[in-house]
């Protein structure tokens, strides 16, 4: 009976003791300092402004051209734009105005359809280009009084590898306007493309034939299209 009272005290004291215990963890698990840190963060962006719109208006040829002494010596005869014998003319191409938020290039690429093969020579950069002729004519600008002699240094795909060959085009600093840039000037001849001897008045009938069968027909037709692509430079 004295063991049993004895073995119920010590149960009842390790039970006294475990709780104890028990007790006390809870208590220091609520009251020991810590670290404690929380942290957000966020970021956000949109796409960068792509704004190239394209050439301004290509405004090659014309209804009407003006003659040495002055006044009108060609009008089209409707609204159609034309060429003929000793016409010339000049333009400059540009760029519409608009901004890129990336850096950007411009390439190039010129074609010519001629089916009639119209002596028609361009002249960009003091070199001279043509899809019909080739090696030395003459030209002669309807306010000039004389012949000149160049050399064609290419046809109609160089012509646009040169406009490309432009460092302005090259590598376009994020927002500029493209309108700055500056345009590329091109000259245009309906050339006369015999030797010296024909352009003296030796072979003057032997120089009109081509150009008066184009004539007489008048349906041959010439279109110069300037071709671009703009792109990032990544």
């Amino acid at each position: 009976m004295q063991r049993t009272k004895r073995n119920n005290k010590v149960l009842i004291l390790l039970s006294i003791t475990l709780m104890c215990t028990l007790i006390s963890t809870c208590m220091m698990s609520g009251t020991l300092a810590k670290y404690t840190s929380t942290a957000n963060g966020s970021d956000n962006a949109r796409v960068a402004k792509w704004g190239f719109t394209g050439l301004n208006a290509v405004d090659i040829f014309k209804t009407t051209y003006t003659g040495t002494g002055g006044g009108n010596t060609v009008v089209t005869n409707g609204t159609d734009k034309v060429v003929a014998p000793g016409t010339a003319g000049n333009f400059t191409f540009g760029f519409a105005s608009g901004t890129s938020e990336v850096s950007s290039k411009i390439t190039f690429t010129v074609s010519e359809t001629n089916a009639g093969s119209i002596p028609i020579v361009y002249s960009y950069g003091g070199k001279y280009y043509s899809s019909v002729l080739s090696s030395t004519v003459y030209l002669k600008a309807p306010d000039a009084g004389a012949f000149t002699s160049v050399t064609i240094d290419g046809d109609i795909a160089a012509l646009g590898s040169a406009l490309g060959a432009n460092v302005a085009y090259a590598n376009i600093s994020p927002n500029t306007d493209y309108s700055s840039l500056a345009g590329g000037a091109i000259a245009w001849y309906w050339a006369f493309e015999q030797d010296a001897a024909s352009i003296s008045g030796t072979n003057i009938a032997g120089r009109d034939t081509s150009d008066t069968s184009l004539g007489t027909a008048g349906t041959a037709a010439v279109t110069l299209n300037i071709g671009l692509t703009a792109e990032q430079i990544d």
